[in-house]
């Protein structure tokens, strides 16, 4: 009996400590369209088709503004594995480069998704950009929508909004 009270009383305090948690929230902060040459095909593998894909070009605007913030740079390439199903896994590796400063960013996707809804991914940005040295400890979404006939994708970038002040990593509690 007081073992089941003690797991009660330890269940519900999981619980509302798991439900005091908030839901992350995300901001637009790219879009635009990313032009794709899927003409070499696919691979087939044991668990499913690799797509071959090529970057051929497009952009990246403020959602808010509207201006050029980057342009795509025929560099990258797409591996991802679909099934059977139409269900995709991800492994996308591009390069933009910022209109403001001319400097580069390396993206890394990593996610899943359909070929109808469009694919979302966790997004991990690096760049020697100086007004976005923050954004190499953030996390981002993309999506893509590959849907349809047109080489032309519409993409989006997301930021999760984090509050990293006061927060110190853990590579800056190692050093000293």
């Amino acid at each position: 009996m007081k073992f089941t009270s003690l797991l009660t009383a330890a269940s519900l305090a999981l619980g509302a400590f798991a439900s005091s948690l908030d839901p992350p929230t995300f901001a637009k902060i790219l879009e635009g369209t990313l032009q794709l040459d899927q003409s070499r095909g696919t691979i087939q593998g044991h668990e499913g088709k690799r797509f071959l894909v090529e970057f051929k070009g497009g952009n990246l605007t403020d959602p808010e503004t509207g201006a050029v913030a980057a342009s795509w740079e025929n560099i990258g390439g797409q591996f991802g594995v679909t099934f059977d199903n139409q269900f995709i896994h991800s492994d996308v590796h591009l390069v933009f480069k910022w209109t403001d400063d001319n400097t580069y960013a390396h993206v890394e996707l990593f996610g899943c998704g359909t070929i109808a809804d469009g694919l979302f991914t966790y997004a991990r940005i690096d760049t020697s950009s100086p007004t976005r040295q923050d954004w190499q400890d953030n996390f981002f979404m993309f999506h893509i929508n590959p849907a349809g006939n047109d080489p032309v994708k519409p993409v989006a970038f997301y930021k999760m909004d984090i509050d990293w002040t006061g927060r110190i990593n853990a590579t800056a509690q190692t050093s000293g």
